[in-house]
């Protein structure tokens, strides 16, 4: 018998310990115990979304990321990134495209952008272009991913 992808017990990439899961809108975020770093699936969704949607967890000091940290699904080695080109550094997949956002990260991260916006979707269709619905529409296809 096999055991499928989300029956996997996951280990943070960080300090090891055993995630969490938590419900938050339609995903099921991985959320470690101790250091409060995120694992976000490459289908869960948009992560600045996701990461306003579950914290904030605590004030405890950030734990600094090992260099041969590997993904609770597959353990790939992660890859440092900087969030959306330029924002805080999130640690993603190569091969399943999951990201480990790191407390500190997604302290970052809520700063560093403003929240989703809480208008009702058909407002706020109208007022978006159509290339900005596609990008939105191809963002939460592929998570978020932009590739170089």
């Amino acid at each position: 018998m096999t055991t499928s992808y989300r029956d996997a017990v996951a280990r943070c990439p960080a300090c090891r310990a055993q995630m969490d899961e938590r419900q938050v809108e339609e995903a099921l975020i991985d959320v470690c115990p101790t250091c409060h770093g995120l694992w976000l699936d490459w289908f869960d969704g948009d992560t600045l979304s996701l990461t306003y949607g579950v914290m904030p967890l605590s004030m405890r000091a950030p734990i600094a990321m090992p260099a041969d940290a590997t993904c609770p699904r597959d353990t790939t080695t992660l890859e440092a990134r900087s969030h959306e080109g330029g924002g805080p550094l999130v640690y993603r997949c190569g091969e399943c495209h999951g990201t480990f956002v790191p407390h500190a990260a997604a302290e970052a991260l809520l700063e560093w952008s403003p929240p989703p916006s809480t208008k009702p979707a058909a407002e706020e269709d109208q007022e978006r272009t159509i290339l900005e619905r596609l990008v939105t529409v191809i963002r939460s296809v592929f998570g978020g991913r932009r590739e170089a």
